[in-house]
């Protein structure tokens, strides 16, 4: 499972790849993306999401976490696009959330 470390309160980013078949998503079709935590919070500012190459993309948000998502958790992203309206669940990953 892939582990992710942010520290609260920085401007930090970490990147996913989101691979279907053991090759990289084109991105060109998501209309929008979420990425939720086990604690219930849920990020959907397209903003913080940025598309890169290759199926990866950039999430900004370091300076958006507070002292209460320190720890770990378990998080997945959501993405929706014209034909995936209800959206589409990839795998869950580790966000390790540091003071």
């Amino acid at each position: 499972m892939v582990i992710e470390t942010l520290f609260a309160g920085r401007n930090n980013t970490f990147s996913l790849q989101l691979v279907r078949g053991g090759e990289p998503v084109n991105l060109l079709a998501i209309t929008s993306y979420s990425l939720h935590l086990s604690n219930g919070r849920v990020f959907d500012d397209q903003a913080r999401f940025t598309e890169k190459a290759n199926g990866v993309i950039e999430v900004s948000i370091g300076d958006l976490l507070a002292q209460d998502d320190v720890g770990s958790h378990k998080a997945h992203i959501v993405t929706t696009d014209p034909i995936n309206t209800a959206g589409v669940r990839w795998p869950d990953f580790k966000l390790k959330v540091r003071a």
